[in-house]
């Protein structure tokens, strides 16, 4: 097997976030795995951990967790072979393919230049990626502001969601990482308020319908426009407000006339 003229560094990864929220996988894990799908489409390309190292900027034992986590997960094979590196060393080399494909089709080799890890270190290892992962979610949830969002949705509208509720807590980071800020959120909430009370649509006036994917970036295009339209509305008032006032304050060229006049008879 020649695997330096096979040697490629590619120039793109495609990410797929569909799959990194279907199977809860990492950033990095997704990466792997479009990496994976991408090239295994093409059977002549080789590569080493370290190139996946420097593809993916992780350190090479952490590709083992990646590749364990995916295959865990349905979405990669992998098969160990063994070669002659043409110096009299045997070394082995992990192909990894996709599940709907053979070995023979679909497959990519990542070239091994050290001594594999054992699977126990692999599985050690991705727990501890797992755990690391947990605590980068609960930091991430505490940057998010459930609470204060559902308290002051509760306050403009009169009611009494929990905030720690699992489907409220899903739609708003959802739309946090669609880079909604948390002033979109409260705007939004004295906006429908203002829109919805006492017509049919107030029975709507709930975090499930108000945060829906489908619904929220409207509702923010509208009280953006509406504030925009009372902004625009409050600064003509003021320039009408200014001209009655120079009014106020000017006198006709009849009068300017009766005034000089007077003046001068005095």
């Amino acid at each position: 097997m020649d695997t330096k003229k096979n040697i490629y560094k590619p120039e793109f990864i495609p990410y797929r976030p569909s799959i990194k929220d279907k199977h809860d996988l990492s950033t990095n894990e997704t990466l792997c795995y479009g990496f994976i799908k991408f090239y295994a489409q093409n059977n002549d390309f080789y590569f080493s951990s370290k190139q996946f190292w420097e593809i993916l900027d992780v350190r090479p034992a952490t590709i083992d967790n990646y590749v364990y986590k995916l295959k865990k997960k349905g979405l990669i094979k992998t098969k160990t072979k063994r070669y002659n590196d043409g110096n009299g060393n045997i070394k082995s080399s992990r192909l990894i393919y996709l599940p709907s494909s053979s070995q023979d089709e679909n497959t990519i080799s990542l070239q091994n230049e050290n001594s594999t890890s054992s699977q126990d270190e692999i599985k050690d290892k991705y727990k501890k990626d797992i755990n690391n992962n947990k605590e980068k979610e609960q930091k991430e949830k505490k940057k998010i502001p459930y609470k204060k969002i559902i308290e002051h949705f509760n306050k403009i509208a009169d009611r009494s969601f929990n905030y720690k509720t699992q489907t409220y807590r899903d739609k708003i980071k959802a739309r946090r990482n669609e880079w909604y800020e948390l002033e979109d959120f409260l705007e939004v909430h004295k906006y429908l308020y203002d829109e919805w009370t006492g017509t049919k649509y107030e029975k709507y006036l709930r975090p499930s319908t108000i945060y829906r994917k489908s619904k929220f970036p409207k509702y923010v295009d509208d009280y953006k426009y509406e504030k925009k339209k009372k902004k625009s509305a409050s600064k003509k008032k003021k320039k009408k407000d200014v001209a009655k006032k120079e009014k106020k304050n000017t006198v006709s060229r009849e009068q300017a006339k009766n005034i000089l006049n007077t003046n001068k008879n005095n």
